[in-house]
């Protein structure tokens, strides 16, 4: 049997045991059936939800084998008003042995999702086995594949323990806290329809997704290991990480901004007259769709230095993001957030530190090529003091 489950007008395949959908009219049902309910909560219209769901998801399927753990997901207006849910996406959930529910208002990722579980449900989990790619059945995909406006990496399998389906999974946990990728998987020797689909013939087979395009595959035809696999990701995204999961250097960092602020590197230094480089950065702010926090972020230092006249406050600005980070109340997603914005920090800094190191170089090739005549000096000799 299967349940469906409506978000943000996409109709989105659940297995029964993994994520149940909810109304006025099965809620109470729900809640007495087991120890521990946890709701993901949307409304219509969320532009997030769905890139979140798959996050939720994923938690749902590692945790597939404890019958006392009930998932569900509802944007019924009587059950959002009864979890008490205002913002969207959001989670609520019942503890262990509780009638009362509580809301969750930190990052939602697969891990935070595990995480809040375990503790409601106040058991031993230690054998537990995180995963972050999505298993699919052939029901499941055709969502999957239309996800708009997301990167979706899917690969085909017949055996698990395949070298190339452990790598792809660790690449999934390495991207598990971004919201603009999909990771899925679907075994065909238990969905043999999908072979009509994709015609593969040898497996592991990977395919890909364009965020712009929906459901058009392309065949990944590279090697199948960590490394190829972050190289290709990185290349056709734009969004690369490293082993570790840690972001890039350079994430965050927008080069239309970047070609602003080298272009006035000098009026930035000098900390003056820095309204026409303001104005210039908050029209490209307009202009921005993608990451508006961070064009935003951009012009807000811009008028930190303005407003100080002094570029200084890029040292403390930074301070600050570091004891933000510091915060162990900062969750995943917040904390990379703030990692892109020190990025963007560090570039502005070492702009201005390169501009300095090429003023510098520039002086001493100056007074290297404009040496005082010695001779023409002696020539006119200033008079000695025993002359005066």
């Amino acid at each position: 049997m299967i349940l469906t489950l409506p978000v943000i007008g996409l109709i989105l395949q659940a297995v029964v045991g993994e994520v149940l959908q909810v109304d006025k009219s099965n809620f109470d049902q729900i809640i007495k059936k087991r120890t521990c309910v946890i709701f993901y909560v949307t409304q219509k219209d969320c532009k997030l939800c769905t890139r979140v769901y798959y996050k939720f998801l994923a938690a749902s399927q590692v945790l597939e084998s404890n019958q006392d753990v009930v998932f569900a997901a509802t944007d019924d207006p009587t059950v959002t008003g009864v979890l008490n849910m205002k913002q969207f996406p959001g989670i609520a959930y019942y503890e262990f042995g509780s009638a009362i529910p509580k809301s969750y208002d930190g990052d939602i990722t697969t891990d935070t999702i595990i995480d809040l579980v375990i503790k409601a449900m106040r058991g031993d989990f230690s054998h537990l086995k995180r995963r972050y790619t999505v298993e699919l059945t052939l029901k499941d995909l055709s969502k999957f594949t239309e996800a708009g406006g997301l990167y979706k990496f899917l690969m085909l399998y017949e055996h698990e323990k395949d070298d190339e389906v452990q790598d792809f999974e660790e690449v999934a946990g390495i991207y598990k806290n971004e919201y603009k990728i999909l990771f899925g998987r679907v075994n065909v020797k238990k969905n043999k329809e999908t072979l009509n689909k994709f015609h593969a013939e040898t497996f592991p087979a990977l395919y890909w997704f364009s965020k712009d395009s929906k459901d058009k595959q392309k065949r990944y035809g590279g090697e199948i290991n960590m490394n190829s696999l972050l190289s290709f990701i990185g290349e056709k995204t734009g969004l690369r990480r490293l082993k570790g999961g840690y972001l890039h250097h350079q994430t965050g960092v927008l080069k239309p901004f970047d070609e602003v602020i080298e272009k006035h590197i000098r009026t930035i230094y000098d900390g003056s007259d820095l309204k026409h480089v303001v104005e210039e950065a908050e029209k490209l702010s307009k202009k921005e769709k993608q990451e508006k926090d961070l064009a935003n972020y951009y012009v807000h230092i811009l008028k930190k230095i303005e407003d100080s006249k002094t570029v200084d406050v890029l040292d403390e600005e930074r301070n600050r993001i570091n004891r933000q980070m510091e915060n162990a109340n900062v969750g995943p997603i917040w904390k990379e957030r703030l990692t892109m914005k020190k990025n963007i920090v560090n570039k502005v800094i070492d702009s201005i530190g390169m501009y300095l190191l090429a003023k510098i170089s520039g002086e001493e090739q100056f007074a290297a090529t404009h040496t005082f005549d010695l001779e023409g000096a002696d020539s006119h000799p200033m008079p000695s003091h025993e002359e005066l």
